[in-house]
């Protein structure tokens, strides 16, 4: 975990004694200050990227019954901001790229050159309630609906989606969700970086962050998050659950040492992936045969040292790594029919 200033080990330790002494108001309050985002200081190469960019509003469609993502209590805005770069009639395709919580699209800076040169037209976003985008509240259904309302307003067939972090979770959440969606069509690759696999261990993490921990968590922060999204039951939010619908190849990247996001994520995620790889193989196989509606899907998963879960998105060798992806034709899968590659250290 990130290093706590005194004020901060003080308010923890306050909202621990609170959630013993009133349980449902300190519930409430957890909950209205998860997807609450913070602004930092934008460093000096993230300015320069944005200068190079073609800063847009892109109009969000408002959301009707027909949306693949799911109707919740959020309220939906109805603009995000955007940094487009690469050629404006779509070139070799278009990479749509999601960063996480309180982050933003610039945060990308060191991969988006790298795609803009190799001809790909690159959307950076900042999501909602995150960088020069409007709303209050930043978490995988904002941001998933916001996904959906800006493909659908501005007729966007992304390519490759490529998120971090908790845009990483959402990157797999929503192309599972929109699989069927005809904006969907051109969807060809997804790279992850330092994915988180359940939203309910990012609101536990969160909970455990300002002294609500524990039983208390579990008893108290789900429950008071349920009710504010609707029908959507918020223990479906989990990567590994919806890797199974995924029908493209998935390139996973986490560093060993990240303390925002642990690696077990990953790991339980490509474990799960590999299961499924497996059972279709097997499926194939035999005398029935397979569902040929996944055979697309293969992933590669690479685990780096030492780069934590922010300076991965500036590492050289990771952003080849992602482009490399990127720039491979699809092509019968290696080592098995969608086989995943081992962990490897970048």
């Amino acid at each position: 975990m990130v290093e706590l200033t005194l004020a901060q080990k003080l308010f923890r330790a306050q909202m621990c004694v609170m959630g013993y002494l009133f349980p449902d108001y300190t519930a409430k309050r957890v909950v209205d200050m998860f997807g609450q985002t913070q602004k930092r200081p934008i460093p000096e190469a993230e300015k320069q990227s944005e200068a190079l960019a073609r800063v847009k509003k892109f109009e969000l469609a408002p959301m009707t019954e027909d949306f693949f993502t799911p109707s919740t209590s959020y309220e939906c805005q109805t603009w995000l901001q955007g940094y487009e770069y690469g050629p404006e009639d779509g070139g070799k395709g278009t990479a749509v790229l999601i960063h996480g919580y309180s982050g933003r699209a610039t945060q990308f800076y060191a991969l988006i050159p790298l795609l803009a040169a190799r001809g790909y037209r690159v959307i950076a976003l900042d999501m909602p309630a995150c960088g020069a985008s409007p709303g209050d509240i930043a978490n995988p259904v904002t941001f998933s609906n916001a996904l959906e309302a800006l493909i659908r307003a501005n007729s966007i067939h992304p390519n490759i989606l490529i998120g971090h972090s908790m845009g990483a979770l959402v990157s797999i959440f929503f192309a599972s969700l929109c699989r069927r969606s005809p904006y969907l069509d051109k969807l060809e690759r997804i790279a992850v970086v330092g994915t988180q696999d359940s939203a309910v261990d990012f609101l536990n993490l969160f909970g455990e962050m300002v002294g609500v921990s524990g039983t208390a968590a579990a008893e108290l922060l789900l429950p008071e998050l349920q009710k504010r999204t609707a029908d959507l039951d918020v223990k479906t939010i989990v990567t590994s659950q919806h890797i199974k619908n995924i029908n493209v190849p998935v390139l996973f990247i986490h560093d060993s040492a990240d303390k925002e996001v642990n690696v077990s994520n990953s790991r339980n995620i490509v474990a799960v992936a590999q299961a499924i790889v497996d059972e279709r193989q097997k499926a194939r196989e035999g005398a029935g045969g397979a569902d040929d509606e996944f055979a697309k899907f293969e992933f590669r998963y690479v685990e780096t040292e030492g780069l934590g879960h922010q300076r991965i998105l500036r590492d050289a060798k990771v952003i080849n790594m992602i482009v490399d992806f990127v720039e491979e034709i699809a092509g019968p899968p290696r080592d098995g029919a969608g086989a995943g590659v081992a962990a490897v250290t970048a």
